[in-house]
């Protein structure tokens, strides 16, 4: 019933070596260097033969109809020969094959209707085979296919269509071959698939349906691509964060694999300072980062640790349990809280908060609904960094050094500054059209790398209707970016479509080791006719940086000439947020022609720090307006960010334009 002919040193076959031996079910030769091919009709008459192994041989070439008339095979082994090509008709009439296994050959191409009418395949090995391309149609009717092996050849690209009718497919390595790219919905399709080995290509992207509709798929490798994790596209692996990771019984190794797609690897979580100090009753903010953006959504619990008289602390948001949720895209989050009133009268106390253990964090779906997902190791996807894991918050009854507590709150205690401001910032409808403000940062540093960037548009003190930053609505129209060393960007301030004008001002703020020397802010308020969809520039805004804010006793001069007949106005805002103007605070305005001579002084005007247009008159011939700043207290740390709004005549009719303060008093 069964023959062996192993590593017996044989070097040919005649045509009738088997004939008669009509009962045999099994054919071993094997293991044979010398053996090169076989006569034609060599197998013939054995129509009961299931199993046919000719492994470890030296075959070049098989004859044509070498398997005909065997039609109860169930396996064949071709592995470790020389075949360099294959018969169109090599399997024909094998309906009954199960197992075919020719990996290790020289194949670099494979006859599109090789494995036509082979229903009943189940394993399918042309591995470590050379080849080069497959043709669309190449497993069509392989329904009940479900192990495929694809490794180590040499493909560069697969047809869109090509897996289509392995609906019963479960594990497929396409590892160790040159593809550069999938096509979408290659897989589409194949719900059964458990395991999908991509690893060791030159895969440089992924479609973003890639995985879409695998609803069993719980292995997959990734590793040893081109490709960056955070260049991912959101929710690619929304479809099967479901089984990812579950108990894959054929292969053992139940967890999914990215390795370093490339040199990147995968995301690092860390607090953004070990530690920060805090007033009380101020609102304490901590930053928690990711160092890239992932595709799927991160939850992140985290503990709380008080000190002595701070028992029973609430107020935390998000909450401990719930934890930080990124989502898809998103790398910085914050937790806040308020720092309790006499808190620091016995003394500094301190709150502790310390992210959860790698196992505590959740991935989940690309938006972040849904519960974790069940079986994935979240370490495969993030890393939680030990020595940024805790952050301390002492909170005494000072502003600790003075420094600016908004400011200080936005990035857990680091150095940071108000770099500029734009004391006049408009947005919504506007006398018949819809006004915007294009804001442009430039980090000119050469020696600060990329700088962290902070946006506020608010009424100086107060807050301001809501706008949306590129279409987006942050909180409490705060925006956050980060300008690269030499580069730019440039942000369209926008009220809520068909809401009225919003009037405010732009404060820029960045961190350390960026400067307010390095980042450049300036502005233009567009108006666009929504009947027509012109846009016009009403006026350019240039930004006012800390060296011309105006202090106690400081006056500047508006550099611009106005007149003729047209009104000047004044845009003021409160440089520093927390910072309001002490009861009684003016600014005093005082007129003078281009020769220098005193015209006439002007009413003063109260300040409280709110933004405000405040009123210089209409004047019929040139003048330059000088600008003091009077404060009651002294040593008060209030300043105050001026700009000057006036219209001219043109040939198109009336345009405006704005002049900051100079640096001087007036010659």
């Amino acid at each position: 019933r069964s023959l062996w002919l192993v590593r017996d040193n044989i070097t040919a076959f005649q045509a009738h070596d088997f004939r008669g031996l009509v009962s045999l079910k099994s054919i071993t030769l094997a293991g044979n260097p010398l053996l090169t091919t076989f006569p034609a009709g060599i197998f013939q008459g054995l129509s009961r033969l299931e199993s046919l192994l000719l492994s470890e041989n030296s075959l070049t070439t098989l004859p044509d109809g070498l398997f005909r008339e065997l039609g109860e095979l169930r396996s064949i082994s071709l592995d470790e020969n020389s075949l360099m090509s294959f018969p169109e008709d090599t399997f024909r009439g094998l309906d009954k094959l199960e197992w075919l296994d020719f990996s290790n050959n020289l194949l670099t191409e494979l006859p599109e209707s090789i494995f036509h009418g082979l229903g009943r395949l189940v394993s399918l090995d042309s591995s470590y085979s050379s080849l080069e391309a497959l043709p669309e149609n190449i497993y069509r009717g392989l329904v009940s296919l479900e192990r495929l092996y694809l490794t180590r050849n040499r493909l560069q690209e697969l047809p869109e269509e090509i897996f289509r009718d392995l609906k019963a497919l479960r594990v497929l390595w396409i590892a160790s071959n040159g593809l550069s790219e999938l096509p979408p919905g290659i897989f589409r399709g194949l719900r059964s698939v458990e395991a999908l080995y991509l690893h060791r290509n030159a895969l440089t992207e992924l479609p973003e349906d890639l995985f879409e509709g695998l609803d069993s798929l719980n292995k997959l490798t990734l590793y040893h691509n081109h490709v960056h994790y955070h260049t991912l596209p959101a929710g690619i692996f929304d479809d099967v964060l479901d089984t990812l990771g579950g108990d894959y019984h054929i292969i053992g190794d139940n967890r999914i694999r990215f390795g370093s797609l490339n040199t990147g690897g995968l995301v690092n979580l860390a607090v953004d300072s070990p530690g920060q100090q805090a007033p009380e009753g101020a609102t304490v903010r901590v930053g928690v980062s990711l160092n890239l953006p992932s595709p799927v959504a991160i939850r992140v619990p985290y503990t709380i640790g008080l000190g002595r008289g701070l028992d029973g602390l609430e107020g935390f948001s998000p909450s401990p349990e719930r934890g930080l949720l990124f989502r898809a895209g998103e790398t910085r989050r914050e937790i806040a809280f308020t720092a309790p009133e006499e808190a620091g009268s016995q003394g500094p106390r301190k709150v502790v908060l310390a992210l959860g253990q790698t196992s505590e964090i959740g991935i989940r779906r690309s938006d972040g609904r849904g519960p974790d997902a069940p079986y994935l190791d979240s370490d495969d996807v993030v890393w939680r960094r030990a020595e940024g894991a805790v952050h301390a918050v002492t909170i005494s009854d000072t502003d600790p050094d003075g420094r600016q507590p908004f400011c200080f709150s936005l990035w857990s205690g680091a150095r940071c500054w108000t770099a500029a401001v734009l004391p006049h910032a408009v947005a919504g409808l506007l006398r018949g059209s819809v006004a915007r403000t294009e804001v442009a940062l430039t980090n000119r540093d050469p020696g600060a790398g990329g700088c962290e960037a902070a946006l506020l548009f608010g009424r100086g003190t107060g807050p301001a209707g809501a706008v949306s930053f590129d279409g987006r609505f942050p909180e409490g129209n705060l925006f956050r970016t980060r300008v690269p060393r030499g580069g730019a960007e440039v942000l369209a301030l926008e009220a809520p479509e068909g809401e009225g004008a919003r009037t405010g001002a732009v404060h820029l703020f960045t961190r350390s080791p960026c400067s307010t020397e390095s980042l450049k802010v300036e502005g233009r308020i567009l108006m666009e006719d929504p009947a027509s969809g012109e846009i016009e520039e009403l006026v350019s805004l240039p930004s006012q940086s800390p060296e011309k804010w105006l202090g106690d006793g400081d006056c500047r001069l508006l550099t611009g000439v106005f007149g003729n007949g047209r009104d000047l106005v004044l845009s003021v805002a409160t440089a520093e947020p927390d910072h309001p103007a002490p009861p009684g605070t003016t600014l005093d305005l005082r007129a003078f022609d281009l020769t220098g001579k005193f015209l006439r002084a002007l009413p003063p005007h109260e300040i409280s720090g709110a933004q405000r247009v405040l009123s210089a008159g209409r004047w019929n011939r040139p003048v330059v307006i000088e600008a003091c700043l009077n404060t009651p207290v002294a040593g008060s740390p209030f300043r105050l960010a001026v700009t000057a709004i006036g219209s001219k005549d043109s040939g198109s009719g009336t345009q405006y334009e704005i002049e900051n303060l100079s640096g001087g008093a007036r010659p």
